[in-house]
């Protein structure tokens, strides 16, 4: 599906990883096991299909998206589908949007929540990895685009 980019939002790339950031901090949160060992890896990515993107002179492109990707390591298996379930009151207290809980089940290694942020977009994922005694944090924002006379890398 093509990518309207007129009625795509302006918002600095900065600015759009620092919303991300404040996201995945607050998931953090919610799930109650402490961010202190949340590890988090933010980065702008391409919007929509190859014949949609624009490639800049600096190497940015447009539209983007800002992708999040973190975790809780080393979290014992019994405090994995607790913290999931726990987010999911917290973060729908909260206003959050929540999608969708697919349990452990029926082979399943891992119990995973989607939803999103209803002000500004932003769509989250929380998997409890239990083989691995892991949470994987992921966000990602709407697309958006540059500035006209700002670039991507500035700020």
């Amino acid at each position: 599906m093509p990518v309207d980019n007129e009625n795509v939002r302006v918002l600095d790339q900065r600015a759009a990883t620092e919303r991300a950031e404040r996201h995945a901090q607050t998931i953090g949160q919610a799930i109650g096991l402490g961010t202190a060992s949340m590890r988090m890896d933010a980065g702008p990515m391409p919007y929509g299909p190859d014949e949609d993107i624009e490639h800049l002179p600096d190497g940015g492109y447009q539209p983007y998206q800002i992708a999040l990707a973190g975790g809780i390591h080393d979290v014992p298996s019994d405090q994995l589908e607790p913290a999931v379930l726990r987010a999911r009151e917290r973060l729908r207290q909260a206003g959050w949007k929540i999608g969708r809980l697919l349990p452990a089940t029926n082979g399943r290694s891992s119990t995973q929540l989607t939803g999103g942020t209803p002000e500004d977009g932003f769509g989250f994922s929380i998997e409890a990895l239990h083989d691995l005694s892991r949470l994987v944090i992921s966000v990602v924002s709407p697309p958006y685009r540059h500035a006209p006379s700002a670039s991507p890398r500035a700020g």
